[in-house]
């Protein structure tokens, strides 16, 4: 389905759960307080409905939010099954952070079985319509109702894949009127693999053999003979020239022509069109775009960082004083490092080392116990007597928390390297751990720290960088605690 059809489906789809959700509300709470009538001293008394008004706009934007994080308007679900475990994640994350709320405010008023149960009624009804309205749409297609017909261009066998794809997913309303060949050569069929698409294969309607219609040079004449609303160019790059009298006969005829844009085959990379002061552009990323979840990726890095600081200014105020009379130097150790696209930053640390440590490195560098360029050792002989006990409890790190509050790094984020060890990778595709923010912790700390080989580091950053999500933010957030608190891997 093309963008713009989603987008406006998925803007129909928010309205139309905005209006269930509200009207959910309303229900769960009136029969929430007609149960007081039907159970008079059996359960809690309830509120007027005015006292609830905040608290049901501010659990519906908490709805809202949690959806969106999980992508529930993003994605093209395959099962029933995918998109109800969504859901309940989207309102789960609502009803959580819901009881935080009433908590922290002390809000003993409202009951929190309602709080709770109007969740689950929500969950119930957007199940309960995303059901009904897939299987609507699949069954009316699947009578004819609401078609629209498709015609593919190019090989058979690469276009059989497409075609297959096509009829597997009914709920797209396409119907496959068969395929042109390109030129004058009715006997080219293509390699049947330019797409790399894994539909399977087997005797039912989606796997009905392409009915072939002619070939390019005819395509006027096809279009007068069959109602055709799309035209779809599954060619590759050397039928360049054949398909652009095509693509100008089906401007003149009216007909909306799409052409897949698979000239360039990337491994990682996500193709996009979009355009730049009116010139399209094809883009290809492989880190998330502007949206939403960035948004709010960097709120919760800047009031996380804030309360940290807050919280922990207790530790690190006591901290200071003891490096001070542990050791000569000074009390912050700067160190400049790369981070997003090799930006570089000036780091902050509690100083753990002695402060000529720099220079010992060098003849330490035998006994590096890592791979590749980066330099750890158990038992660090520049390490100070404190210095030993704040790498133990992490406390070295939290001044970080303020190249946090200036945008340097993030909360969760691939660490960032020195600048020296960035210009030392060996294997270009190491640097792809600089495509996003660096960040105070990652899938490196909660998965053994420095326990972990360096191909492996790189790994668990990229595997990082190719999942995100804020949810998955959220999870190494939570995770990083007890790494934290026990210690696992520190050196």
């Amino acid at each position: 389905m093309l963008r713009q059809q989603r987008e406006f489906i998925r803007q129909v789809t928010q309205y139309v759960d905005l209006f269930l959700i509200a009207l959910t509300v309303l229900l769960a709470h009136w029969l929430r307080w007609s149960m007081n009538y039907w159970f008079p001293g059996g359960l809690q008394s309830l509120w007027p409905f005015e006292n609830y008004v905040w608290i049901y706009l501010l659990y519906m934007l908490l709805w809202r939010i949690g959806l969106e994080l999980q992508g529930y308007y993003q994605r093209a679900f395959i099962s029933d099954w995918q998109a109800l475990w969504v859901i309940a994640k989207g309102i789960g994350f609502g009803v959580l952070i819901m009881m935080a709320v009433l908590f922290v405010l002390r809000r003993h008023y409202v009951n929190r079985s309602l709080v709770a149960g109007t969740g689950v009624a929500v969950f119930l009804v957007l199940s309960a319509k995303h059901i009904l309205v897939r299987r609507y749409l699949i069954r009316a297609h699947e009578r004819g109702r609401g078609l629209q017909n498709v015609m593919l261009v190019g090989g058979m066998a690469d276009n059989q894949q497409l075609a297959d794809l096509i009829r597997s997913r009914p709920e797209w309303g396409l119907n496959v009127v068969g395929v042109l060949l390109p030129g004058d050569r009715p006997e080219w069929q293509g390699n049947g693999d330019r797409l790399g698409l894994s539909v399977k294969q087997a005797d039912s309607p989606a796997s009905e053999p392409l009915q072939p219609l002619g070939v390019l040079s005819q395509i006027t004449s096809v279009l007068h003979r069959y109602p055709v609303d799309y035209v779809l160019f599954n060619v590759g790059r050397a039928e360049f020239d054949e398909i652009e009298e095509a693509i100008l006969a089906c401007e003149i005829e009216g007909v909306e022509t799409w052409l897949i844009a698979d000239f360039f085959r990337t491994s990682i990379a996500r193709a996009s069109l979009d355009e730049f002061h009116g010139i399209p552009m094809l883009i290809f990323r492989t880190t998330p775009a502007i949206s939403w979840q960035l948004f709010f990726k960097r709120a919760i890095d800047l009031l996380g960082a804030s309360l940290l600081i807050v919280l922990t200014a207790p530790v690190m105020l006591p901290s200071v004083l003891l490096i001070r009379l542990t050791s000569p130097g000074p009390v912050l150790f700067k160190q400049k490092r790369s981070g997003l696209h090799g930006r570089q930053f000036t780091m902050y640390k509690f100083r753990s080392m002695v402060t000529n440590a720099e220079m010992l490195k060098t003849e330490l560098q035998l006994f590096n116990e890592m791979s590749g360029p980066v330099f750890k050792l158990t038992n660090d002989p520049r390490v100070t007597p404190f210095g030993r006990f704040m790498r133990r409890w992490s406390i070295d790190e939290l001044p970080q928390l303020f190249n946090v509050l200036q945008g340097d790094m993030s909360l969760v984020g691939p660490r960032p390297l020195p600048v020296y060890e960035t210009e030392r990778f060996d294997d270009p595709a190491q640097r792809r751990r600089l495509s996003v923010k660096p960040g105070l912790t990652c899938l490196w700390q909660i998965s053994g720290r420095n326990e972990i080989n360096f191909q492996d580091w790189i790994r668990l950053d990229l595997k990082y960088i190719d999942n995100w999500s804020l949810w998955l933010d959220v999870v190494i957030l939570l995770r990083t605690l007890p790494v934290v608190v026990r210690g696992v891997g520190a050196r």
